[in-house]
């Protein structure tokens, strides 16, 4: 049952009859929700007038009793809408967490495939349960039994079961299972193969590498269903329907199947339309369907998150602008000695510089082995210099091949680089655990289709073509995610006219009185306006609206994200600053910020952004600490930690307010 508090009150925390009163207050008009104690569920003290509630904070969730005099009914909080930058940045800051870890290894996780999910699952919105049956959550509909898992083996003392419903967290969260999943996957294939008397070597081969496909049937179905369906494909026995399969798997009833099937009914069935149009029977799909509408499903899925991103995060895109040595090597070796696919490995000639090949990595051995990655470790370590240096540890296993380079290409992206590095799942049929190539300077255009030069491809050096729908991952070496390429590392607004993001807001709103408002509070604080306006673009995503909710899924609001409990020490609240147009918030704006400056000059960008976030530390050098980790604050910003070193500092938390800086400045937006 859910409350709306009448009165700002501190709230009583602990447990009767020894409760007290602490610091800051819930603002009036808070939506609170009951937090029953114990068994019997009570939510009420003994004496009938404090009731037990839970508040959702900007970083975590607030367990406190309220009196029940200063609480009435009301409906359940408005979900926070998810702001498209904000998300999308989140997802690749994910990705860079969880690829970082050292127990990751080969089990990477891509940004647009958690982007992808998440379009899949809700559209990309901060929904509530439009799952039936289950009690699942957020834009990536997680269960609370799932969100158990990833608390269970994640090991992060400060999340809790409530954090499952904050936005933020729940991408974190989403990464980490995805990286479990696939190594589960990954981990029973390999075993499976090599107790099933198929004719690969595993061990000489490597490990299986799963295919989206299979992570995203782990994701929306269960990680068993994934691995007992690969296996079934893997055996031949692709006629056998879905339905009938995943009903006999041991950990799983038949009522959550009906709840798995209705709600991914478009990919586990052909529903009546599609059944008169391809003019076969409507219900489950056999398992060979069932991987086309799968492998189909998120072809367009990383499609359509490949867009998101060049639309609203174009900055964290990586650049691949140079070129790649190591193809003119394959190029080379393509003409002589394989004579573009002509000579085989099992000629002499053929097994001898395969041989050769594996020289180039730390596998010996006396006869051809699966051969692709011990191609591309050689065609770099031909190059020389740095690029030899790029070589991955145990190059021979193509799965090894999918943490090469430092940059991973969105899988939909629609411009790969020449001589990228290519990891592929394995085909059907199991023949081989993977494969390792790079995109080839003639592509076929093949609808569906990667025309990919490689070693190993038809026991040659050829150009080949596989499906799109088995890349594992698609690697490249250049500037760092974020960098920008041309964002210089300076504050110094270079002279010109306008300040930046004027020419874009007043495009915008129609006219030029919102600039002129920010110009004349600027002069009267002693601040840059660009600076000024670089923060507002930063906190609100570009949109510069007075309505903007938090990035995260919080409940600060506005130009500059104001808190309730800033609101409050304003004269205001949330939800009346969300009400006012932007020029009268920007009153508050002004209110705010020279409350926090008291007299003192916004001599930098760090200044002005520092009495957003962090005030107590306005003034201070760069190099400043602001968070730690396993503060709450840090882990409510912990995606301003450029490093990664468990701190973070006034130059890591402005960083990302520079790019916004140098972006407003450009001519389009500058004004």
């Amino acid at each position: 049952m859910f409350h709306k508090l009448t009165k700002a009150q501190f709230p009583f925390e602990g447990e009767p009859p020894a409760l007290a009163k602490v610091p800051p207050r819930i603002p009036v008009g808070s939506i609170v929700e009951d937090d029953p104690v114990g068994d019997v569920g009570e939510t009420l003290s003994a004496d009938g007038t404090l009731r037990r509630v839970k508040f959702r904070m900007v970083s975590d969730v607030r367990h406190c009793w309220l009196p029940v005099e200063f609480l009435e009914p009301a409906e359940a909080a408005e979900r926070p809408p998810i702001i498209p930058w904000a998300f999308l940045t989140t997802c690749v800051q994910a990705e860079e967490w969880i690829n970082a870890l050292p127990d990751t290894g080969t089990n990477y996780v891509n940004a647009d495939y958690l982007i992808a999910l998440a379009l899949y699952e809700s559209g990309l919105a901060n929904v509530g349960n439009i799952t039936p049956g289950t009690d699942a959550v957020g834009p990536f509909q997680i269960t609370s039994t799932r969100w158990s898992q990833y608390l269970d083996k994640a090991h992060v003392p400060e999340l809790t079961a409530d954090d499952r419903d904050n936005v933020s967290d729940q991408i974190f969260g989403t990464a980490f299972l995805t990286r479990e999943d696939t190594r589960a996957i990954s981990e029973a294939i390999t075993a499976h193969d090599q107790g099933a008397g198929t004719n690969t070597e595993p061990e000489k081969t490597g490990p299986y590498i799963p295919t989206y496909s299979d992570v995203f049937i782990a994701a929306v179905v269960t990680p068993l269903a994934a691995i007992e369906l690969r296996k079934l494909q893997i055996a031949g026995k692709v006629d056998a329907r879905i339905d009938e399969i995943v009903k006999n798997l041991d950990d799983l009833r038949e009522a959550e199947m009906e709840r798995i099937f209705r709600h991914n009914h478009h990919v586990f069935k052909v529903d009546k339309a599609e059944a008169e149009a391809k003019g076969v029977a409507a219900g489950p799909r056999t398992v060979a369907d069932f991987y086309a509408a799968v492998n189909a499903k998120i072809d367009q899925l990383l499609a359509d998150a490949f867009k998101l991103m060049q639309l609203h995060v174009p900055e964290l895109l990586p650049i691949t602008a140079g070129d790649a040595p190591w193809l003119e090597i394959a190029l080379r070796e393509q003409v002589d000695p394989w004579q573009n696919g002509v000579l085989k490995e099992n000629s002499a000639a053929g097994t001898k510089r395969v041989l050769e090949y594996f020289d180039a990595t730390n596998l010996s051995t006396s006869k051809v082995l699966a051969w692709c990655g011990a191609f591309a470790a050689f065609c770099m370590k031909e190059v020389g210099g740095k690029v030899a240096d790029t070589i991955v540890h145990d190059p021979a296993w193509a799965a090894s091949w999918k943490k090469w380079g430092n940059l991973a290409i969105p899988l939909g992206s629609a411009d790969i680089p020449v001589g990228a590095v290519v990891v592929m799942s394995p085909p059907p049929d199991g023949s081989r655990s993977g494969h390792v190539s790079f995109y080839s300077p003639t592509q076929s255009g093949v609808a569906g289709k990667v025309t990919l030069l490689g070693g190993n491809q038809s026991n040659s050096v050829k150009d080949s073509d596989f499906d799109r729908s088995e890349v594992a991952a698609i690697r490249w070496v250049g500037p760092p995610l974020g960098s920008g390429g041309d964002v210089p590392g300076s504050d110094v607004v270079p002279p010109g006219e306008g300040i930046a993001w004027g020419r874009y807001v007043d495009k915008k709103f129609g006219n030029d009185a919102f600039k002129k408002k920010v110009i004349a509070i600027c002069e009267g604080m002693d601040c840059d306006p660009s600076y000024l306006m670089a923060a507002m673009s930063f906190e609100t995503a570009r949109s510069f609206s007075a309505k903007q909710k938090n990035l995260a899924g919080g409940s600060a609001t506005g130009l500059i994200q104001f808190t309730p409990i800033a609101a409050a020490d304003l004269g205001t609240t949330v939800a009346e600053l969300a009400t006012m147009t932007e020029l009268r918030q920007l009153d508050f704006v002004e209110k705010y910020m020279t409350r926090w400056a008291k007299g003192r000059p916004f001599k930098k960008l760090s200044d002005v952004y520092m009495a957003i976030l962090a005030p107590a530390f306005f003034g201070n050098s760069d190099s400043t600490v602001i968070y730690e980790n396993p503060s709450k604050n840090y882990k409510a910003n912990a995606g301003l930690d450029a490093n990664k070193d468990g701190r973070i500092t006034v130059g890591e938390s402005t960083a990302k307010v520079l790019v916004h800086l140098h972006e407003g400045l450009k001519l389009e937006n500058r004004g």
